[in-house]
């Protein structure tokens, strides 16, 4: 019905919404902590925007190597979702660290931990640190492909990422482009 339809936008806009000014804080606040990080990623922007014509486009923001790899830190470390809850509908041998592995049987609630993942010092070497380049392409060959997912992965992953994404990064660009972030005392 035009309600449903209706609901189903109104909810996709306020979910983005909220998601995505929380991941651009969470960037923001990353990049007030780490100067260095803030600085590249200022020359990144200054140079993609003198090189068209000092107009933001979505070509220009996705061809910004850096302000992705800033993103996806600030996600690391203070992912929306601290886990994500999903109910097994056909039965999985998981496979454990040991070599053996256990079945999961059809309706059992799986959680997985994000947020633990995300901060597990094997795959991201002081993890409480602010660190873009653990997502240079060399840095991310060096983990396993499902060690990152503050969208989810699979068909289950969130519909509005790519929108988040573009959004969150045209938003840095425009702020970085005008202005400096510092931290203050409470920070």
């Amino acid at each position: 019905t035009d309600e449903d339809i209706a609901a189903q936008a109104l909810t996709f806009f306020t979910d983005g919404y909220e998601t995505s000014s929380t991941a651009l804080t969470t960037l923001l606040h990353g990049l007030a902590i780490n100067q260095t990080a803030q600085a590249r990623l200022r020359e990144e922007v200054d140079a993609a925007l003198a090189s068209n014509g000092g107009k933001m486009n979505l070509d220009m923001i996705q061809s910004m190597e850096y302000v992705d790899m800033a993103l996806k830190e600030a996600l690391r470390m203070y992912p929306v979702l601290p886990y994500m809850n999903r109910l097994c509908t056909k039965p999985f041998e998981l496979p454990l660290s040991d070599g053996k592995t256990v079945t999961v049987e059809v309706g059992t609630p799986v959680v997985t931990p994000i947020l633990g993942i995300h901060y597990d010092p094997e795959y991201f070497p002081e993890p409480e640190k602010y660190e873009p380049e653990r997502f240079t392409e060399e840095n991310k060959a060096k983990r396993p492909k499902y060690i990152h997912f503050p969208f989810g992965e699979g068909p289950r992953i969130c519909l509005g990422m790519k929108f988040a994404q573009a959004q969150i990064k045209a938003c840095v660009t425009s702020i970085l482009s005008e202005f400096e972030i510092k931290t203050t005392d409470e920070t």
